[in-house]
This record gives C-alpha cells, structure tokens and sequence, in this order.
C-alpha cells in the first residue's frame, strides 16, 4: 500500500520538501504518492529523485491536480551509482 501525500493548495517548493522528507522514510520497493496543483513540484521532485539515483518518479495529470508517484527502488548488492562531476576531487 503507497504512502499518500496530499500537497493540494500548498505553493512550491515546501509540498517538494515535503515529499522527500517521506521519501527519506520509504524502505527499499515502497512507492509514495503525491497529489499537487503545482506542477513546478513534480520538477523539483523529479531534480531530487533523479541526483538521490535511487527512485522513480510517474505521474498523471487528473482533474485539476497531479498525481505524482514516486518509487524507491531497491538496488542490487554492490551497487555503485556514476559518479557525478561533484564526487570528482582534484
């Protein structure tokens, strides 16, 4: 059963902040899902999902709102993400 998150009303970025604060608490293969009527958040969202590399963000466009559904995926043994240019030290 997802975790739902019901943002509606709220103006970005804090409904954002929010969903990754619960995300934070999802064990590995559980999904949140996020009811917005920002779609700047499903950006934002999607920025943190994508840099954290451990998740997938879908999302549907309802009636008046978005529904945002955020998967945290579980990684295999041994996993090592990419390096990005901001783990580089010289």
């Amino acid at each position: 059963m997802p975790r739902i998150l019901d943002v509606r009303g709220k103006g970005c970025p804090n409904p954002a902040y929010e969903a990754l604060k619960v995300f934070s608490e999802l064990r590995s293969g559980e999904e949140l899902v996020v009811y917005t009527d920002e779609e700047q958040c499903l950006y934002i969202i999607k920025g943190f999902i994508d840099a954290l590399d451990n998740g997938v963000v879908e999302h549907r466009k309802k009636d008046g709102y978005l529904e945002i559904i955020i998967k945290n995926i579980p990684k295999p043994p041994g996993y090592k993400r990419m390096p990005t240019p901001s783990d580089l030290k010289c």
